[in-house]
């Protein structure tokens, strides 16, 4: 076997083993309760539609229009159950189109090739860094399609302007390769606000590409009908800086934010005290950039390539500035938030790839080309290992009691925390949903609890052994007193198939309230069957009396309550 094949190999199994990491690490932080924006952005957002308010598709959400990603709710609502399993599957694939839009950037280089070593490591190298953990948040949070989007969006409609322009291409397929980017563009504004960036550069590129006078006035009138539409009944947030305003009265914040931003993958992998060194390495990010894009331009041969990297260059690179003069109040802390790292990344893949067109026909620089893409791939890899760690994951037990909270209508905010940071404002929230059965709400584990509240339990609970409960605690809930909250490692002297579920009963069979097990937290290759596991839960204490059981099809026992809540 040659030592080509070998490398490729090599290379492919790295790229796969990272796209591997951040599937599982999807998998097991899975969740399909609702978290802070899900509520309002998806719950309420489809309680809306289904009342008949279709405007709700077109809502401003902070500074933003949300228009694609909330079809993609809608479409999770409505068809495939509500619990986000369609959600991260898009959010997956958007992941996976990044990658190929590179691959797609590197077939317009001359003698580009599969059997080239360096042309298909710089491939793998990119597929490293777009699966990369760093952005961990987004790749675990169904909320954040957006994301994704809004660089796969604006980018697609560049890359389709070069093909229109392009000599070598057929008049008609021209004209469909421009609409199509002419409309993905249009599409970029409402993915997020930075969006409305697209068309405005795609005029730029027109003029400079010396596209037909004819198309330069549709990208011109495209912009201004997406702007127009766009700002029509835009409202200021509270939260909105003004972009010139910050940039003007703190430029040392903007600027240090950027290069902070830039070079923020540096922090992930050295340590969370290293944001000098993410300052640093953001500005020899930014050196890079501009040398080797002009060193592109400058060049008869690539000049156009080099005009289509540059745009998708400015492009990201004002994402972050509009997030540095936007997040000024909230600190230089939010430079490293790993939600803004998908722009990040697709940052640090245009360097790779800037790297590689302008070293890859000079022999004596392959070695520098190989060393980087060691050094990153071995960088990137140490922070990989958090995707696949055994005790990385959300508070998911937490979350799924926060969710019984709401079925139960129990003002917890304890609980409630752990999904949403306004208690009154979540019921208002969803209260509709439980309704409609949609969401969470329609899931068995939720389904219609509060309603059995008071109700007599069927189950005969003779010979129900005492619970063998550790770390045990119970507190009155401080916003209703009417109801306790229960936690503890329930233990068990063989092994037991917990439920994912307790019915809490008095002694004389009536439903108190309920409590989950981690068996209500989805884990895969969990072992069914263990002598132990978290149980919490609420019920109410008025007909408690001095004990509690813990009732289900497969394990029953119960709790003596201390005096502080009978």
């Amino acid at each position: 076997m040659s030592t080509s094949v070998i490398s490729r190999t090599l290379g492919a199994a790295i790229a796969f083993a990272f796209a591997a990491a951040a599937a599982f690490g999807m998998l097991r932080n899975y969740t399909p309760v609702p978290f802070w924006d899900m509520w309002p952005g998806i719950v309420y957002f489809y309680s809306e539609i289904h009342g008949g308010v279709y405007s709700a598709f077109w809502e401003q959400h902070m500074s933003h229009r949300l228009v694609f990603s909330n079809i993609l709710f809608y479409l999770d609502q409505q068809f495939f159950g509500g619990i986000n399993i369609f959600l991260f599957c898009v959010d997956f694939l958007l992941m996976a189109l990044i990658p190929v839009w590179f691959w797609s950037v590197m077939r317009l280089a001359p003698r580009f090739s599969w059997r080239n070593p360096m042309d298909f490591g710089i491939l793998m190298l990119i597929c490293v860094i777009s699966f990369s953990w760093i952005q961990w948040r987004n790749i675990i949070w169904a909320y954040q399609s957006q994301m994704y989007a809004t660089i796969l969006l604006p980018a697609t409609s560049f890359l389709l302007l070069y093909h229109a322009g392009a000599s070598t291409t057929a008049p008609k397929q021209s004209n469909r390769l421009f609409m199509s980017a002419i409309v993905l563009g249009f599409c970029s504004a409402f993915t997020m606000m930075n969006g409305i960036l697209a068309l405005p550069l795609m005029v730029v590129l027109s003029l400079v590409w010396r596209l037909s006078t004819k198309r330069v006035l549709i990208c011109l009138a495209a912009t201004a009908i997406v702007l127009a539409l766009f700002f029509a009944g835009y409202s200021k947030t509270e939260y909105e800086t003004p972009f010139l305003g910050t940039l003007l009265d703190h430029p040392r914040f903007v600027f240090t934010f950027i290069f902070t931003q830039l070079g923020s993958p540096v922090f992930y992998v050295l340590g969370e005290e290293r944001m000098s060194a993410a300052l640093l390495c953001g500005f020899a990010i930014a050196l890079g950039l501009v040398i080797m894009g002009i060193r592109l331009i400058v060049k008869a041969e690539t000049r156009q390539i080099g005009v289509l990297l540059a745009a998708a260059i400015c492009y990201s690179t004002i994402t972050i500035a509009a997030i540095a003069t936007g997040r000024y109040d909230f600190g230089a802390d939010q430079a490293v938030e790993s939600r803004y790292m998908t722009n990040v990344l697709f940052i640090w893949s245009l360097f790779s790839l800037l790297l590689w067109f302008n070293l890859r026909s000079d022999r004596k620089y392959r070695r520098v080309v190989y060393g980087f893409m060691a050094l990153l791939t071995i960088g990137l890899s140490s922070y990989q290992f958090k995707a696949i760690a055994p005790l990385y994951a959300w508070p998911r037990l937490d979350q799924n009691v926060g969710a019984l909270a709401v079925e139960l209508g129990v003002p917890d905010r304890r609980s409630i925390g752990f999904i949403y940071p306004d208690t009154e404002d979540l019921f208002e929230l969803s209260e509709r949903a439980r309704e409609l059965r949609s969401s969470i709400f329609g899931l068995p584990l939720y389904e219609g609890l509060r309603e059995k509240l008071g109700s007599h339990h069927a189950g005969a609970l003779e010979g129900a052994a005492e619970c063998i409960l550790r770390e045990d605690t119970f507190r009155l809930v401080a916003e209703q007193p009417e109801y306790a909250a229960i936690s503890g490692v329930l233990f068990s002297p063989k092994l037991v198939r917990y439920p994912e579920r307790f019915t809490v009963l008095s002694s004389d069979g009536i439903v108190l309230g309920y409590a989950l097990t981690e068996r209500s937290v989805f884990a895969p290759f969990q072992n069914p069957e263990t002598n132990a596991t978290w149980v919490k839960g609420l019920f109410q204490v008025g007909e408690a009396g001095d004990q509690i059981t813990l009732a289900s099809d497969t394990y029953n026992c119960f709790i003596q309550l201390p005096d502080s809540i009978r």
